[in-house]
This record gives structure tokens, C-alpha cells and sequence, in this order.
């Protein structure tokens, strides 16, 4: 009995490890695709205003992807919901429509 436990244990520690890892390349994708469409929207020049669009669009779709396997905690989720609106709001300013399997959240 007590392998059991110890092996549930040993489980869920590694579940919890994964879980803030996702988390965390989530973040990381996140703050790139801002950043992305922060320069998207601040230059004049053409080519890096597509380039980095596209470089935006690339991290909301990758985020839209794995966002699923992460369970957030209500601190988290509020934080990262309130970053991911600004990615979209920044993409939906950029000209980039949704895609139809995104959230709208």
C-alpha cells in the first residue's frame, strides 16, 4: 500500500511540475507574440510590419494550441486571460482575423 501511495505521489509532483512548466512557455510565447505586434504597430516599414505580424500571429496560434493542457489557477488565469485579450486585440488591429477554432475569451 504504501508503493502506492508513494507512487501517486511521485505522479502527482510530476504532474504539478509539468503544469508550471506549460505555464510558464505559455507566459514566454505570450510576451513574445506582444512584442511582436508592438513593433508590428510601431514601424513604418512594410516588410517588418509583415514579418512581425506574422511572427505574432505564429505565437497566438502556438498559444491557442497548447493552451488546453495547462490547468491555470485563478491568479494565473486572470492574468494570463487579461494579456492574451491584448494580444488579440493588438492582431485584431493589425488586420489578422481570428481563427475559428480560437477562444473568445
Amino acid at each position: 500500500m504504501a508503493t502506492i501511495r508513494s507512487e501517486l505521489q511521485s505522479t502527482e509532483v510530476a504532474r504539478q511540475s509539468a503544469n508550471r512548466v506549460g505555464f510558464g512557455f505559455l507566459l514566454a510565447e505570450l510576451g513574445a507574440g506582444i512584442a511582436f505586434a508592438d513593433v508590428a504597430l510601431s514601424t513604418k516599414d512594410i516588410e517588418r510590419r509583415r514579418r512581425n505580424t506574422a511572427n505574432a500571429k505564429k505565437a497566438y496560434v502556438t498559444i491557442i494550441r497548447f493552451m488546453t493542457r495547462v490547468v491555470f489557477t485563478d491568479i494565473d488565469a486572470s492574468a494570463f486571460h487579461s494579456d492574451f485579450g491584448s494580444l488579440r486585440k493588438k492582431l485584431s488591429q493589425l488586420g489578422v482575423a481570428e481563427t475559428a477554432n480560437s477562444p473568445t475569451s
